[in-house]
C-alpha cells in the first residue's frame, strides 16, 4: 500500500505493473475468466476480480497485492497493470538501449 499512496502524492502518472503467478487463481472446476466475473445472486447482480483461489500462503499474498493495488486505482484512479509471467524469459538490457 505505501508504494500506492507514494504515487498517489508525489506523481499519479506512475504507472504500476505488478506481476503475479497463475498460483493466484486456484483449481476451480470453472473456466478461468480474464480478470472479472459477472455474479447474478438472489437477485442483484456485481462484477468481481476473478479468482480468489490461492493455494498457499505466497499466493495469498499475491492476491492481497492486486487487492490493495486494484484499492488505489477505484479510489485514486492510479494507472495499474497486472500480468502473469509464464515461463518466459526477457533480456531486460535490451530495453534500456
Amino acid at each position: 500500500m505505501g508504494i500506492s499512496t507514494f504515487i498517489r502524492d508525489f506523481n499519479k502518472n506512475t504507472h504500476i505493473i505488478k506481476l503475479g503467478t497463475m498460483g493466484e487463481y486456484g483449481t476451480p472446476n470453472i473456466d478461468i475468466e480474464e480478470g472479472w466475473i459477472e455474479i447474478k445472486h438472489k437477485g442483484r447482480k456485481g462484477k468481481f476480480l476473478f479468482p480468489r483461489s490461492a493455494g498457499s500462503i505466497y499466493h495469498t499474498s499475491k492476491i492481497m497485492d492486486t487487492d490493495l493495488l486494484w484499492f488505489g486505482v477505484r479510489m485514486w484512479n492510479l494507472l495499474y497493470l497486472k500480468s502473469c509471467v509464464l515461463n518466459r524469459s526477457f533480456n531486460l538490457s535490451a530495453l534500456s538501449k
